[in-house]
């Protein structure tokens, strides 16, 4: 199964997304900030098929957290996640348009189907 790699700086979130996932086989790996990110990825010797990370962290965003990490896992998969809308996150220039995106809150059903159709693509 695949290996999904979580920041989100509130606990709380992190538990939801990997309490679910986890229930579908999937290997999480969890984080709280960007740093720590990259260093469980830099560390970790297996692939790491999707980054689930919440766009407004506490010293950068996601955004600047996939941009490093894609460095060296550039075939990673990335979806940002917000309690922000899309339209705001997207006018104010901090997510390119297209980009994954789910907002928060959100249905830990809704979420495993997300991330099942997204790594679905090829």
């Amino acid at each position: 199964m695949e290996t999904i790699l979580i920041v989100d700086d509130e606990d709380m979130v992190n538990r939801l997304v990997r309490a679910s996932l986890e229930t579908e086989g999937y290997t999480v790996l969890e984080a709280t900030t960007g740093e720590e990110a990259l260093e469980i990825a830099t560390r970790y010797t297996g692939e790491i098929q999707l980054l689930i990370t919440n766009h407004v962290l506490r010293r950068s965003t996601g955004r600047e957290v996939a941009e490093r990490l894609h460095v060296f896992r550039p075939g990673m998969k990335v979806l940002h996640i917000s309690g922000h809308n899309r339209q705001t996150l997207e006018a104010e220039g901090t997510l390119t348009p297209g980009s994954l995106f789910v907002q928060k809150p959100f249905m830990p059903k809704d979420l495993r189907a997300k991330v099942r159709a997204i790594l679905d693509q090829k």
